[in-house]
């Protein structure tokens, strides 16, 4: 069994050309990175990127969400999720780079405890232009994208 994994979480998303390649043309949508954990029995979520977009973003630039996810110790936390969440960016030699927060109060949905496996995701549909992350955020074939909750 794999050790849990706790947020700020850094996920990999290797062969980044690849996945936009398969989302422009419709075989896939979306990538899901794996679960992980707000704190030691905390939020368990994930993160979910658009290559080609969603929504607002659809074409033109990388869309970010995150999920909260049923797990065994929703029974004892606080609902709804009311946490800050940053999404940033990490450049070549680790600098970080294009980063925005969300503030989840208001989507009210995205944020109760779950019901089923998953809740719809909360982020950017405009996270990042294509050009953007083309010129400065591939790094050998990797996206990397850090999720922090600021205590």
């Amino acid at each position: 069994k794999k050790p849990h994994r706790y947020a700020p979480y850094i996920w990999r998303i290797a062969n980044y050309r690849e996945k936009f390649e398969e989302a422009r043309i419709g075989s896939i949508t979306a990538i899901e990175s794996e679960a992980f954990y707000t704190e030691e029995n905390g939020y368990k979520i994930m993160m979910k990127v658009y290559p080609y977009g969603d929504g607002a973003g659809l074409q033109n630039y990388l869309s970010v969400y995150f999920v909260i996810m049923r797990s065994d110790f929703d029974s004892i936390l606080k609902w709804p999720f009311k946490e800050k969440v940053t999404f940033t960016l990490i450049k070549a030699g680790g600098k970080e780079g294009l980063s925005q927060t969300f503030l989840p109060g208001k989507a009210a949905e995205t944020c109760r405890r779950p019901t089923t496996e998953k809740n719809t995701g909360l982020g950017a549909p405009q996270f990042i232009t294509h050009r953007e992350l083309e010129k400065d955020y591939i790094i050998d074939g990797s996206v990397f994208i850090k999720l922090t909750i600021p205590d």
